[in-house]
């Protein structure tokens, strides 16, 4: 089963929001806007800058990030941008 966690701050800090399944827009879940770090724990998974899965988009992967673990811990691991993620969903 796919499961990504989102953290508000770098180096996995702050409030968070763990997922498995597609979320279309992330103010449900009061996490709009607010991703820096994520945390990959299985599968892989599309981050959107819009809800209802528009706009620019990066994916994350359980085996990605800068050491392969899965482990993002910042926007730039990921090639996003901060604080711009509004819905998410497993490829």
């Amino acid at each position: 089963m796919p499961k990504v966690t989102l953290f508000q701050d770098a180096n996995f800090g702050g409030k968070y929001l763990t997922l498995q399944q597609a979320a279309s827009n992330l103010k449900n879940q009061n996490f709009n806007d607010m991703t820096t770090a994520v945390l990959v724990c299985s599968g892989n998974w599309r981050l959107f800058q819009n809800a209802d899965f528009g706009g620019m988009f990066w994916d994350v992967k359980e085996n990605g990030g800068p050491n392969g673990d899965g482990l993002y811990p910042n926007s730039s691991s990921w090639g996003g941008k901060n604080d711009s993620i509004s819905s998410v969903m497993p490829l």
